[in-house]
């Protein structure tokens, strides 16, 4: 543990090191770039709407298609990963009634949340992001949406669910591997696990009608994959939800040399803004994402319905041990599952996937057309 903690340190130097060598290098050359703001996908509540995003050098990319080439990939994947971020610029983020300022940090990221003075439905909302000053370059002129979920009124529970090799194969538990995947892969030519879309719409149906289960998706993946992620989940149809990733840097909560605690932080977060509302979460053995649950589930008791981790073969088999018992000791169903259909038959025993051809509440009417509560 020490010498992985001197090892960040060393690497966090190196980093400031090179971002201020990259500033004195492109002093000039960035005075003609075009910035812009990358806003990501959040969650909030009748009484306020949270604004995340990211102020960048030419944040806009072409999406990818079935068709594109090897090196097409390539191109799209290096575009991706080197981000030019732009620290210390002044936005303001509006949903049309209230307006409200923010200013990004040294890595470009920024947040902030308007209060709300009457209670808004549930569903999406947008607001607008623009730019009002920059330090360097020259600030596009567009208003970025930003798109908050609000969840339904009558959602009986919340999903909460990683990504990476639990809804797709991203190689993650190898830093290395998973670089190459990216780059070489695209939304469309990246494999889901097979049944993870039917299960997860499955988990957001209530009363027949989909995507009132609100799903929250919690990634070790860094923001830079943010939009190619975004693609494969409408691409293979898996519920529309709040994406939460972490900073490409070094050490800290961060996906070089850093720990996962980050996933911890905003699941905390998800159940603190839902008070009311039980979880279930989908993880994979090939992380920490067992220890995290658990101990999620030990912190915040009655509130997670179940902890479903998919065997990925790379587990700590202690780990799963440890997380097993503090799960018991939370009275929280712990269950290691090889594949989807696994996950479906537990849902279905305990009635959080409703059968099918069957809607709960709902009685049948001689009218085929009508459906009476």
């Amino acid at each position: 543990m020490k010498s992985n903690s001197f090892i960040n340190r060393v690497l966090q130097i190196a980093e400031r090191g090179w971002d201020r060598l990259a500033t004195a290098l492109l002093g000039k050359r960035r005075g003609e770039w075009i910035i812009g703001i990358q806003t990501y996908r959040t969650y909030g509540t009748a009484e306020f709407l949270q604004f995340s995003g990211r102020v960048l050098r030419d944040p806009e990319r072409a999406k990818s298609t079935i068709h594109d080439s090897f090196w097409k990939n390539i191109t799209a994947a290096f575009h991706q990963w080197e981000s030019d971020e732009v620290p210390t610029s002044r936005l303001s983020v509006t949903d049309g009634e209230h307006t409200v300022q923010c200013i990004s940090d040294e890595e470009g990221y920024t947040q902030t949340r308007i209060d709300l003075d009457r209670e808004r439905n549930s569903g999406w909302h947008t607001l607008h992001a623009t730019l009002d000053e920059i330090p360097y370059g020259r600030a596009s002129q567009e208003r970025y949406p930003c798109d908050c979920l609000i969840p339904q009124d009558h959602a009986r529970f919340g999903v909460i669910s990683d990504i990476d090799d639990t809804v797709l194969h991203s190689q993650v538990t190898s830093r290395w591997r998973m670089f190459l995947w990216s780059l070489t892969h695209n939304a469309y030519t990246r494999l889901p696990l097979p049944g993870v879309a039917r299960l997860y719409r499955d988990l957001s149906r209530v009363n027949g009608v989909p995507d009132v289960n609100p799903v929250f998706y919690v990634s070790s993946s860094p923001w830079n994959l943010y939009s190619m992620l975004i693609e494969f989940l409408e691409a293979v149809d898996l519920p529309r939800g709040p994406v939460l990733l972490r900073d490409l840097g070094v050490g800290g909560n961060a996906s070089l040399g850093g720990d996962h605690s980050h996933k911890g932080d905003k699941i905390e977060s998800i159940l603190r803004t839902y008070p009311e509302m039980k979880f279930i979460l989908l993880g994979d053995s090939g992380q920490h994402d067992a220890q995290i649950y658990s101990q999620v589930a030990l912190k915040f008791p009655g509130r997670i319905l179940a902890i479903y981790i998919r065997n990925v073969g790379s587990q700590d088999e202690e780990m799963l041990g440890q997380a097993h018992e503090v799960c018991d000791a939370a009275d929280t169903p712990f269950v290691l599952i090889s594949d989807s259909s696994e996950i479906s038959a537990h849902a279905k025993r305990h009635g959080w996937i409703e059968p099918p051809g069957e809607v709960p509440g709902v009685k049948k009417s001689t009218d085929p057309m009508k459906v009476t509560v």
